[in-house]
């Protein structure tokens, strides 16, 4: 009976130390996969640059453009009014600006205008078929670059997320100017935001403005997260 009971006790604790063995497994596995989900969130998911299809010449009503491309169902136009309509809003200063039309005609979208900029010049970039593609568009006159604006298409869906308020800083002609600091910037998804990294070692914040400064390149970014749009010191 003792050798019975023994038995049973010794039975017992084994199958419960392989069950603290089981859950401890367990465990192990989710941490090992916790950190690998972290690991994959924290990559950098590097967009590149494509370059879109333009349309022949074609007139629109009212509508003077500089340039005009072909984006999936999407027409997309970057000039200026004609003649500029009265409804527009009080902070619209005119000027250039992005018009988007579907396959029908319909102005579907119209950013604001970029006022006295003398050039409107974009580049288009794409990660894959499930994350929004960015457009930017360089502004400046004859004084430099004053930044970018930036503009997302997800489907039929056009956004203007902001702007990139910041220039790079080089010599040109034997003068200092402020240059385009889009062929200097990295466009990374991470996780479920995007990352607009830059690989210069300085550039200069509002260039030519009032609050014009300079600043590390490698530990400033815009962030986008589906919402806002901000500058972010690393």
């Amino acid at each position: 009976m003792k050798t019975l009971l023994y038995i049973s006790t010794l039975l017992l604790l084994i199958s419960c130390g392989q069950k603290n063995s089981n859950q401890t497994a367990k465990k192990n596995e989710s941490a090992v996969d916790n950190l690998a989900d972290n690991k994959t969130n924290n990559i950098c998911q590097e967009y590149s640059k494509i370059k879109a299809k333009e349309i022949p010449e074609k007139s629109y009503p009212n509508i003077n453009y500089l340039q005009a491309f072909q984006y999936n169902d999407l027409t997309l136009l970057f000039g200026s009014y004609q003649s500029e309509p009265k409804n527009l809003l009080k902070n619209d200063f005119g000027g250039f600006r992005l018009f988007v039309m579907n396959a029908k005609g319909k102005l579907l979208f119209r950013s604001k205008g970029a006022g006295d900029s003398r050039s409107f010049s974009p580049e288009f970039y794409k990660l894959n078929d499930s994350s929004p593609v960015f457009i930017l568009v360089e502004l400046g006159d004859e004084g430099g670059s004053w930044g970018n604006n930036v503009y997302s298409i997800s489907g039929n869906e056009v956004k203007d997320i902001g702007n990139i308020n910041v220039a790079k800083q080089q010599i040109v002609d034997g003068n200092f100017s402020f240059v385009n600091i889009g062929e200097f910037t990295q466009i990374c998804k991470i996780g479920n935001s995007f990352q607009f990294n830059f690989h210069t070692d300085s550039v200069t914040y509002d260039p030519n403005g009032k609050n014009e400064k300079c600043l590390d390149g490698k530990n400033w970014h815009y962030i986008y997260d589906g919402k806002t749009f901000k500058l972010t010191k690393k």
